[in-house]
This record gives C-alpha cells, sequence and structure tokens, in this order.
C-alpha cells in the first residue's frame, strides 16, 4: 500500500528539557499543552507522536496522557514517576484510523490520576506534538 502526505501539523510549546514549569491539575481537570490543526482525507488516516517531559514534584504521581481530537478522546496513555525531582520523558504514539474526513483539532492534554493530596507533577518540557494526515 503507497501512502501519500496529505497535511502536516504540529506543535512544540518547548523542545528542552527543563525549559518550562507546567504544574499539572487532577482530574477531572486537564492541563491542555498542545495542539494543531489537521486536514484528513476519507480512508485516510493519522499518525500522532507525543514528547513529553515530567517531573514529580511530591510523592509518586501518575499521569494521565490524553490525544483529543475535535471534542473526542482517541488515545491515552499513563505512567507513574517513582522518584521525587527526576526527570522522564516520555514518547507516545498512536494511528488516528478513524479520522472522518475535513479538518480537525488535535489536542495533548495531561493530568493528575493519583491522589492529588500527596501526589504532584509538572510538565518540565520538552513539549512536542506533531501530526502527519495519510491517505
Amino acid at each position: 500500500m503507497t501512502l501519500s502526505i496529505i497535511d502536516f501539523g504540529r506543535s512544540i510549546p518547548n523542545s528542552f528539557t527543563q525549559s518550562t514549569n507546567i504544574p499539572l491539575v487532577a482530574i477531572p481537570s486537564a492541563n491542555t499543552l498542545a495542539n494543531f490543526g489537521l486536514l484528513t482525507n476519507t480512508g485516510g488516516l493519522v499518525e500522532l507522536h507525543v514528547s513529553l517531559g515530567l517531573q514529580a514534584t511530591a510523592g509518586s504521581p501518575t499521569v494521565l496522557i490524553s490525544l483529543i481530537r475535535d471534542v473526542t478522546e482517541i488515545a491515552n496513555t499513563q505512567t507513574t514517576i517513582f522518584t521525587v525531582n527526576a526527570l522522564e520523558t516520555l514518547s507516545f504514539s498512536f494511528v488516528d484510523a478513524n479520522a472522518p474526513a475535513g479538518y480537525h483539532s488535535y489536542t495533548l492534554q495531561a493530568s493528575i490520576t493519583s491522589n492529588f493530596a500527596f501526589n504532584r507533577a509538572s510538565v518540565v518540557g520538552p513539549i512536542v506534538f506533531s501530526g502527519t494526515s495519510l491517505a
């Protein structure tokens, strides 16, 4: 199967470790970290890639990373950071094979899912979110 690139989108608020400090909120709220728009074709697919630098600031927080197309969550992953002040880079990829044709907003969000009274984390960079629409 031969695929052609239809569109490419990216949002790179910070490309270096320790280049930002965004304290994460607890679910059901979430921090919006990056977003971009992307054109999709009927029968196409979208490859999404995330690199995100995290740091535990208290306890052992579990961080939920969510990918959203328009207003619908299409994928998520979780990671637990066990060492306070340690830097951790999370890489996450997903193929959105069900995107309807049209122009869509893709959003990267993060939040704490563990007991927020004892577990805290911050996004410290990098924040890199990109997507390629293929058909």
